[in-house]
């Protein structure tokens, strides 16, 4: 009995209220309403010891995080609080567990594809294949994204709808595509899980768990939340999320879900946690001004701690863009200089567009400070360079490779070679024939098929690539593959070049490429100041985070007019921003832009300067921001502010 009642002190010391009362629920659903540092990982934490520490299996307890480094962080974050048997947890993403479970062969017998998932930029590949009656590349790309969100994109609709009969023609389309290349997109993975699991009520996997735990709920769509449900089919559901943090619409994320959880999971045991451990009081009023702007309700406004310090808030303001990195950078400078108590691993720089953070990037390196940019797929793959060379690493990996094939014989023409692909493929399906036997016969003129000459060319030169790195391993491997000479590689060699050691292979660095270099994920923890698009500063925090670009047209970005639920969700992605300072928030905005400025940014006009200069309107949400933001300043000025004291001592 005295065992007992340790372990029993063990998950409650120090917990009181809602968080006691959500880590001791024997409730089986239990729902988080979790505003932005409140305690919400550490309330998880103290819930997911207790079962460890009753006797539960680690193995048979799911933690569902929206990116790798938060199941990471939270699974370090156990082990420091000592929770036996941590690390035997299953710690994922949604989509690497599903993944996980369709690479097995009686799942891939059931469902008849292959795990082979399309990098962003081959997907391109497929969009271009597909017929013209489906739009432009911008179209098929938007009809993509909703099927891969829940493939009823026009249910509502009902069959019979035309809109409702060109989305079955584009998903049959799509299909066709995807099993001729033996391939799948990285958004079919839970759809086709979701498949397998409603297919097979009696499977292992969906009574694999006893407990599942899932964070960030409010970012699943819809067929993510349904197969939630299905692997906790025979477990207690824990959810945590918030809607007012809702950034993913562009997902097509489902936070009406998180809202409605109680009603779809009777006996829920509903918990919110307001009270912001993490933000001054300064940040959480603007916090809560930005939410009141929006109509969220006052209930869920953030409470400071107590004994919280004020903190500091700063609007300021620049003549250009331009002004506005050569300030940053000189700004994060003094902050370094000054001896403020954080690194520069404690500063954060956000934007809404990557080349206001490349701006940024390039004065910080002029003035010697160290900084991480992280970038999105599509911006490390941009280049056709870069893109050829990862097909190669896949071709030489696997030469059958029907879908890197495929974007290597289309990757160095602006049409894909599309047409002629199709006349290939059609031979192929024709003759039985993957891609790869057609050509070899083409080569070979055993075979003859009009107007394809020009992907035989593109076949041949493949061949006299991969005969030049096959053998290869280790440093000889990577000046092969990815040539220093070559500007266009540097920053894809940058990020494998400490990786290799004599005995790489190119096994081990596609590897490495399709699980992490191609999914970016912003680090948790850094040595050097950190820039990233706000999107990507989900789940971090810092002691002072700068927005940067703050004007109309970039933040609110509305590129198809007024639409109030996407100016509701801007608000929120800098809500989000906001509320990863833990000491010093600055804005920035500027008044000013060269025309090709505004026309690459697409910045909103507010009238002629003269000399090629606009006017621009910065963001509407800086009127929204509350008192705590009431003055601004101008850059020059708050930098000699800054400057000053230095001087004086």
């Amino acid at each position: 009995m005295a065992v007992a009642s340790r372990v029993i002190l063990g998950w409650r010391k120090g917990l009181e209220g809602q968080a006691l009362r959500i880590a001791a629920s024997d409730s089986r659903y239990v729902r988080i309403l979790a505003g932005p540092g409140t305690g919400k990982t550490f309330t998880m934490m103290r819930r997911i010891a207790r079962f460890l520490e009753e006797g539960t299996n680690p193995s048979r307890i799911l933690v569902a995080t929206f990116t790798r480094t938060a199941a990471e962080d939270l699974r370090r974050k156990l082990e420091n609080l000592g929770a036996t048997g941590s690390e035997e947890i299953v710690a994922t993403t949604l989509h690497s567990l599903c993944f996980s479970m369709l690479s097995r062969k009686d799942v891939l017998r059931s469902t008849g594809r292959v795990p082979r998932p399309l990098l962003r930029f081959e997907e391109n590949y497929l969009l271009r294949d597909l017929d013209a009656r489906f739009g432009n590349l911008r179209s098929r790309r938007k009809m993509l994204e909703a099927f891969l969100a829940g493939r009823s994109r026009f249910e509502q609709l009902g069959p019979g709808h035309p809109e409702y009969c060109l989305d079955q023609e584009f998903a049959n389309s799509l299909s066709d595509w995807l099993r001729f290349h033996d391939a799948m997109l990285v958004g079919e993975l839970v759809p086709l899980a979701y498949d397998y699991l409603s297919s097979s009520p009696g499977c292992s996997d969906s009574r694999r768990f006893d407990h599942v735990f899932v964070d960030e709920y409010q970012d699943l769509n819809q067929v993510d939340q349904m197969v939630v449900d299905l692997l906790a089919n025979k477990a207690t559901l824990t959810v945590a999320g918030d809607d007012n943090q809702s950034i993913y619409g562009f997902r097509h994320a489902y936070p009406k879900g998180i809202a409605d959880f109680p009603r779809m999971h009777p006996g829920t045991q509903s918990e919110p946690l307001t009270e912001c451990r993490r933000c001054p009081t300064s940040v959480v009023q603007v916090a809560n001004s930005l939410m009141l702007a929006s109509g969220a309700s006052k209930s869920r406004c953030l409470r400071p701690c107590p004994g919280s310090k004020s903190g500091e808030v700063h609007l300021v303001r620049w003549s250009s863009p331009d002004e506005e990195a050569s300030g940053i950078a000189r700004i994060i400078g003094c902050y370094l200089k000054l001896g403020s108590p954080e690194s520069a691993g404690e500063i954060l720089v956000l934007a809404p567009r990557k080349s206001l953070i490349t701006r940024v990037n390039q004065k910080m390196t002029e003035c010697g400070i160290n900084a991480e940019t992280v970038l999105a797929e599509e911006e490390i793959f941009e280049t056709n360079e870069c893109q050829k060379r990862i097909l190669l690493l896949r071709l030489l990996s696997n030469p059958h490779d029907k879908a890197a094939l495929r974007c290597w014989l289309g990757v160095e023409s602006s049409s894909f070679l599309a047409t002629a692909y199709s006349k290939l493929r059609d031979a192929c399906e024709s003759d039985g024939l993957g891609p790869k036997e057609m050509l070899d016969q083409l080569l070979a003129s055993k075979r003859d098929v009009p107007g394809v000459g020009s992907l035989v060319s593109r076949y041949s030169s493949l061949l006299d690539e991969l005969r030049l790195l096959k053998g290869l391993r280790g440093k000889a491997f990577l000046d092969a593959w990815l040539p220093a000479n070559l500007n266009e590689l540097e920053p894809l060699r940058n990020l494998l070049e400490d990786l290799v050691d004599p005995t790489t292979s190119s096994h081990d660095l596609l590897d490495y490429i399709t699980n992490y270099v191609a999914r970016p994920e912003a680090p948790m923890v850094s040595s050097n100041v950190r820039l990233m698009t706000l999107h990507k500063a989900k789940g971090l925090e810092a002691h002072t985070v700068i927005v940067i670009g703050l004007v109309e047209g970039l933040i609110p970005s509305l590129p198809d007019g007024l639409d109030q639920t996407r100016i509701d969700e801007q608000r929120r992605l800098l809500y989000v921003a906001a509320t990863r300072a833990r000491y010093r928030l600055v804005f920035s905005t500027w008044a000013s832009a060269s025309q090709k400025d505004v026309k690459q940014l697409k910045a909103s006009e507010a009238g002629w300067a003269g000399r090629g200069v606009l006017r621009v309107r910065e963001s509407r949400f800086l009127r929204e921001i509350g008192p705590a933001c009431s003055t601004s300043t101008w850059g020059l000025d708050f930098i000699n502010d800054l400057v000053l004291p230095e001087l004086v001592s």
